[in-house]
């Protein structure tokens, strides 16, 4: 069984004057459209019900339309997507998302727009189902799914490009949605060029996961004695740079009461930390103290006695 939902976008401006849109804009926008549609649906719905964004391009003068919809079918022929109590439909999922015409500057694109950006300084649970975000002296009560969106990485990325990039453009002056094709004097959201700028993408801070402390043999594929500058080594399977924290040992380098050249051995008291970051797991390493140093040009051995 499926289940369908449709909506309007408009991006209009003096470039559009032609009802034409560069592809090169366009192309990646509807895409980010579709995969705002389908992580929501993932995010809300658990994977239940699978959904597909279509679009049919219409035009008013001075602008470039796009009538979309949303079609929204079981995963598996047992569930019934309308007898199914938390299966959420697609006509809801817009109005939480914020394009329908119900939802009336609400929903994520609602809040996002009120929110500016600004820190959240706290989110006070109203019931089970919705909640009221506090930022210093103003607020905004919507629904604890919004929030569920707001958070998702994934979600923001897809607004961005649908909305922040195109606009991005000369010309291109603002970003409409509506539940219908609106007619002359209907209500619709609508984000200007300069509103557009709070929906990039903030990018959270980095998530400390491990720390661990470990003894190995390094070789130093590059040395560096200003300050802050970091050595590069190879353990003889990954190479990686490192912060060379041992005071001591650099001071004897200074003193020239070594000589500490590139591909010359250490063995090492090294940290890591692992943390999670936006594009991934990330090592960060530190070379802790020098047990031992060895230079990297070796003698052949002969039987003295």
């Amino acid at each position: 069984m499926t289940n369908k939902a449709f909506f309007h976008v408009i991006y209009d401006g003096p470039a559009l004057e032609n009802n034409e849109m560069d592809v090169r804009d366009l192309a990646p926008a509807l895409i980010a459209l579709a995969d705002l549609f389908d992580e929501a649906n993932k995010v809300l719905n658990n994977g239940r019900v699978e959904i597909s964004t279509q679009i049919k391009a219409s035009f008013r003068t001075g602008c470039f339309g796009i009538d979309m919809t949303v079609l929204q079918g079981a995963m598996a022929s047992i569930l019934n997507l309308f007898k199914e109590e938390n299966v959420i439909a697609a006509a809801t999922l817009m109005t939480i998302i914020g394009v329908s015409a119900k939802s009336t500057g609400g929903g994520l694109l609602g809040f996002i727009k009120w929110l500016k950006n600004r820190k959240i300084n706290e989110v006070v649970m109203i019931d089970k189902d919705h909640v009221k975000v506090i930022v210093d002296q103003d607020s905004f009560e919507t629904e604890k799914k919004v929030i569920e969106l707001y958070r998702n990485a994934r979600i923001r990325k897809a607004l961005e490009a649908a909305i922040s990039k195109p606009l991005l453009k000369d010309g291109v002056d603002s970003f409409a949605c509506s539940g219908e094709i609106p007619m002359v004097g209907d209500d619709f959201f609508s984000i200007s060029k300069e509103e557009s700028t709070v929906f990039v993408t903030l990018e959270p801070e980095d998530e400390p996961l491990e720390e661990i402390e470990y003894e190995a043999h390094l070789q130093a594929l590059s040395i560096a004695f200003q300050e802050d500058n970091k050595w590069r080594f190879t353990d003889g399977s990954n190479k990686f740079y490192a912060e060379m924290a041992d005071i001591g040992f650099l001071e004897k380098i200074q003193r020239n009461d070594i000589a500490f050249r590139k591909d010359d051995l250490i063995k090492a008291k090294i940290q890591m930390r692992q943390k999670l970051t936006a594009s991934g797991l990330k090592p960060g390493y530190k070379i802790i103290q020098v047990i031992e140093h060895r230079s990297a040009s070796r003698q052949l051995e002969l039987p003295f006695k």
